[in-house]
């Protein structure tokens, strides 16, 4: 009887190398953290770059009335390279880069440049100056990254951000996997002491949902759905969320949630004019490590940018309850201030100019 026990247990040893990813799901108990990492790092390597655009809204984006905000966000990577817009929507929905905070981030490796092309004002700062100061936590484009695990090949990760890596969470010491349902669904939860993380081993390990330890009793939980392979063995999600929840003994308690619904994705690409930056002609430049100025020659569009700002804003108002003589008032308004804006904005840059001159003479 041992003997065939012990026969048993060698054909298994001998024959688990090849058991397929649809095996590991059914056997999880079999499953390593090691050989989860095998395969997410496989995949890592086959994936070059990503972008993708989403339509996004949340507690955490508010009015000045405390109603949620919808904005507009394209994401890229590449390497140490990351690329990313952001722009609210009106009341009522327009173009999201009318609006006057729509912003440009960019970031490659710690250098951070961000510009708002509508005010035409700009900043290049490093990255960990902005945390050191305690202004960002951080880049706006990497929520699809902490919700997911996943990081573009030959990223380097920020130290505050590699906390959230699947790869950093699979060889912590201690770190244990199980099978496990999440809503009715057959998947393996790997977790440590601060960590959880739910995972199907069908979609080569793609996350479901994943649990971040904030404090004793706060959490970042994010959860991915619709996940579709974009390249072999590569699966995201069409949806995400984050939120912040507190979890007690007793209850749970969402405190802000921010849901972003993937419009399109884009994997491998050509993505060189994403990460060809240079600043908008026009920029007015602060250089916050140096506390440097710098205008940047150009921008003789900006009256043209600014009447186009007007009459969007003038068409947003033709549903609402102003009568005609209002809205071509509020039109009149804005142009009025946007031009006084302009004014005041090359009056200032002339004045730089002039005076660096003088203090060179």
């Amino acid at each position: 009887m041992r003997l065939c026990l012990l026969v048993s247990s060698l054909v298994l040893f001998l024959l688990s190398p090849f058991y397929s990813d649809e095996c590991l799901g059914k056997t999880s108990n079999l499953v390593s953290p090691t050989q989860i990492l095998e395969k997410i790092s496989e995949v890592r390597e086959s994936v070059k770059n990503l972008r993708y655009e989403a339509e996004c809204g949340g507690t955490h984006s508010m009015n000045s009335d405390g109603k949620a905000r919808s904005y507009h966000v394209v994401v890229a990577f590449e390497g140490d390279s990351r690329y990313a817009e952001l722009g609210h929507y009106g009341t009522v929905r327009s173009t999201w880069k009318f609006d006057p905070q729509w912003v440009k981030h960019f970031l490659h490796n710690d250098e951070l440049f961000i510009e708002k092309p509508l005010t035409r004002t700009a900043v290049n700062t490093k990255r960990t100056t902005l945390k050191n100061n305690g202004k960002v936590g951080s880049f706006v484009c990497e929520a699809i990254n902490r919700a997911t695990g996943w990081w573009p090949k030959d990223a380097t990760l920020p130290e505050s951000l590699e906390h959230y890596s699947l790869q950093h969470l699979l060889r912590q010491d201690g770190v244990l996997v199980e099978p496990d349902l999440r809503e009715g669904q057959e998947c393996l939860r790997i977790h440590t002491n601060d960590q959880e993380c739910w995972v199907d081993p069908l979609r080569s390990f793609a996350v479901i949902e994943r649990r971040v330890r904030l404090n004793e009793s706060n959490w970042f939980v994010y959860r991915n759905y619709n996940l579709e392979e974009l390249s072999p063995g590569f699966w995201m999600p069409r949806r995400f969320e984050t939120s912040l929840e507190q979890r007690e003994i007793e209850y749970s308690r969402v405190f802000s949630r921010d849901v972003r619904f993937v419009v399109s994705y884009q994997v491998n690409c050509d993505l060189d004019d994403q990460f060809a930056f240079k600043w908008t002609p026009g920029m007015f430049v602060r250089f916050i490590d140096s506390n440097k100025q710098q205008f940047e020659k150009g921008g003789e569009d900006l009256l043209d940018e600014l009447s186009e700002y007007a009459s969007a804003q003038l068409a947003r108002t033709k549903d609402d309850s102003r009568t005609p003589s209002l809205r071509k008032l509020i039109a009149m308004c804005v142009l009025f201030f946007s031009s006084l804006a302009v004014g005041l904005f090359l009056a200032n840059a002339i004045w730089q100019r002039f005076f660096r001159e003088s203090r060179g003479a």
